[in-house]
Formats: structure tokens, sequence, C-alpha cells
């Protein structure tokens, strides 16, 4: 399990583990511990808890560990690096409002705050941004299979298809009857 995010069947929280620690998210906090269980380290993970549970990125880059903050109390959002073994911030990149969505791929961060899309590179330089062909504000979450970025687009009802590059490339717009959903059906 080198480096690897844990997503565990039951909801208690997303985790990652490496040679070197275990990091769990439970309850609004990060708890990071040795292999022997002894805590290293504890932080206030988001400031408002259950509003929001993002795809937390939990990615290993270095020394650090790469995470969407989610929600904060403010309704403001974070992608932040953390030294994995004592919790000091590397980096913070505030934003706005909640990163909606996040993913390592190709040592570039990819996110998705509303339905503006963001590139950004290992040190939290936004190296390119491009806005979502969609009048959606809220409720977008993407997906990819390392080639292409397939962003799925609740209230309109569509998948909208880029390149990794963020060029546009097509839209598949459902029926109400094939309706998306963004997280648990409610």
């Amino acid at each position: 399990i080198d480096g690897k995010r844990i997503t565990p069947k039951n909801r208690g929280g997303n985790r990652y583990a490496d040679k070197d620690c275990i990091l769990v998210s439970k309850s609004g906090f990060l708890y990071c511990s040795d292999w022997s269980g002894e805590l290293l380290w504890q932080r206030k993970f988001t400031g408002a808890q259950g509003r929001y549970s993002p795809n937390c990125l939990f990615e290993n880059i270095n020394n650090g560990i790469l995470i969407n903050m989610g929600e904060l109390s403010d309704g403001s959002g974070a992608i932040v690096l953390l030294e994995k073994m004592t919790g000091n911030v590397i980096w913070e990149k505030l934003f706005p409002t909640r990163i909606e969505d996040s993913y390592l791929i190709n040592q570039k961060i990819y996110c998705c705050m509303g339905n503006k899309m963001m590139i950004m590179n290992l040190q939290g330089e936004i190296e390119r941004e491009f806005v979502a062909d969609t009048e959606d504000q809220q409720h977008l979450s993407f997906w990819t299979d390392e080639k292409l970025l397939y962003v799925f687009t609740m209230e309109s009802n569509q998948i909208i298809v880029y390149s990794m590059e963020g060029k546009l490339i097509r839209h598949y717009q459902f029926s109400d009857q094939n309706k998306l959903w963004h997280g648990s059906k409610a």
C-alpha cells in the first residue's frame, strides 16, 4: 500500500497509507499516525463539517500529501500540500468557493470549481483555466481516463468531453428519464 488512497466501503472517511504513515479524515479532522499507531499530528480538515465531502485527493508528492480541503466555514475552498510527517503547510491555494472535484493526473492537478475548470502544477500555480461549456454553476463533477476529461453537469443533465488541455470535444445531452446524480441519490 505504498502511496495508495484507500476508499472504504463504510462511510468512515477517506484514508491514505504509505510506508511512513496512515492518514484518515473523519468528523472534520485529519489524523496522521505511524504504523505503530502513534498519532503524529492532527488538524482541522474542514470548517463546515458535513456540508460537503469532496474527493479528498490524498496524493503523495515527495514528502507531502496533496488534499482538497472541501468547503471551509466561509464557503470557500482550498487545495493544500501538507508535509506528511508534521502536518505543516508546504503551500495552500485558496479559492472563493469549494472545489467540487479534483484529481492528480500526469503531475498536474485538475480541479472543478462550479463551472470553472483549472489545471495546476505541483507548486499550486494555475497553468490553465477554462469555463465548462454549461450554464450550471454548481453540482459539477468530472472523471478522466487520463486521455479525456468528462465533465458531469447535474443541473443541465449532460456530459461534456474535453481534451486533457481543456479543448472542447463534444456534448452528450441526457433525457430527463436518465438523470445524472452527484453523490448519493436523495
